[in-house]
């Protein structure tokens, strides 16, 4: 969907603006196999009209190279409300700039891609990476045809209970003791005040994806003395 020469075209309209320029975000469309700058940090559109017009997006994260490149909350809540591919890149990164990170429904994951998979917080996205969520919601997506909403969540916020106050009404909680079922997320404490979680697969194991780790099948023993929570979806 997105090649070389458009990658590159994207580097050039980097490359062409000034030092200055660059202490903001930009914001890029598609339309046909062109990339646009549209927008530059917080001047007016130059071109609005290419907003609706437009195959996909682009922006810029200016942040420091040596920090994460990661859909903030603002990120996630467009994608989930856009039918269209919405990209990331880092400018103060060359490897981001040249292959930006895009998400979009119509990336899908395989049965292949859900081991194996190298960690970057936030939803499966073109770079084949994602986090503990993106996994749950991957194999529900490939097993069970059920497509969880995204639910934006805080990078920054590593300490929260995510799967505790943010899936009221898509899960039940079932007791501590309850027999597992395939499909039953399994919640455990991560610190004092985390969360981690993973979808129970059978056969005594569950997929899980650990922070700055690969996805991979664990048995359900090795977790059970930190679980937190056991979680049923609603289909």
């Amino acid at each position: 969907m997105f090649n070389d020469a458009d990658r590159q075209h994207v580097t050039m309209q980097l490359m062409a603006r000034s030092a200055d320029d660059l202490k903001n975000e930009h914001l890029f469309a598609k339309i046909g196999d062109v990339w646009h700058l549209v927008k530059v940090g917080n001047e007016e559109f130059v071109d609005g009209s290419m907003i609706e017009g437009a195959d996909a997006y682009l922006h810029t994260h200016p942040i420091p190279s040596h920090e994460p490149l990661v859909p903030s909350m603002l990120d996630m809540q467009m994608f989930a409300s856009s039918d269209k591919p919405q990209g990331i890149m880092n400018y103060c990164s060359h490897s981001d700039v040249v292959n930006p990170t895009f998400w979009h429904s119509s990336i899908h994951p395989t049965e292949e891609s859900l081991l194996g998979r190298s960690y970057r917080w936030g939803d499966y996205g073109s770079d084949g990476k994602g986090d503990c969520f993106a996994i749950i919601a991957d194999w529900y997506r490939l097993n069970k045809d059920y497509k969880f909403p995204i639910i934006p969540r805080d990078f920054y916020d590593k300490n929260g209970y995510y799967y505790t106050l943010n899936h009221q009404g898509l899960c039940e909680v079932k007791a501590l003791d309850s027999p597992l079922e395939i499909g039953d997320l399994i919640v455990i404490r991560v610190g004092r005040h985390g969360e981690h979680a993973g979808v129970y697969v059978g056969n005594s194991v569950m997929l899980h994806h650990p922070m700055n780790g690969v996805s991979r099948l664990t048995p359900v023993h090795a977790s059970m003395e930190r679980l937190h929570m056991l979680l049923k979806v609603i289909l």
